[in-house]
């Protein structure tokens, strides 16, 4: 990842065992109240996107930009590589608008927050195990 982001002004910084960060500039680790936030943030948008057979994880990777709310819910969520106009973004969003993150994020916790889904390879497991979909809203 490092060999990637060489040049761009982007670091990587791990954040847990199979996920990290991507930072603009030098990064300065997160307190542990923000990853203990990171990681609930994560398992709750996995939750709310692999409730819906169309935001499932799939083929391609995704970026997503988040704003929580001081409620700790939802309040914005942006599709970050989808073209205008494209129903994905659409979907995305409306699957995670409003999504209870289960806590007040922690003070002065950096927005928004952008996350990586990363796509699938043949017979990977999508993450999703045992959740029943619903039908589009």
């Amino acid at each position: 990842m490092r060999e990637l982001l060489t040049g761009s002004g982007l670091v990587a910084r791990a954040t847990g065992p199979n996920s990290f960060t991507i930072t603009v500039g030098p990064s300065r680790p997160a307190s542990a109240s923000h990853q203990s936030y990171f990681a609930t943030i994560q398992a709750r948008v996995s939750q709310a996107l692999c409730a819906h057979a169309e935001t499932r994880p799939g083929s391609i990777d995704l970026l997503l930009q988040l704003w929580i709310a001081s409620t700790g819910t939802v309040q914005r969520a942006q599709l970050l590589d989808a073209p205008n106009g494209d129903m994905r973004e659409n979907a995305f969003a409306a699957a995670l608008r409003g999504v209870s993150i289960g806590a007040a994020p922690p003070a002065e916790l950096p927005q928004p927050i952008t996350m990586a889904i990363f796509a699938r390879t043949n017979g990977e497991p999508t993450g999703c195990g045992g959740v029943t979909t619903t039908a589009a809203r």
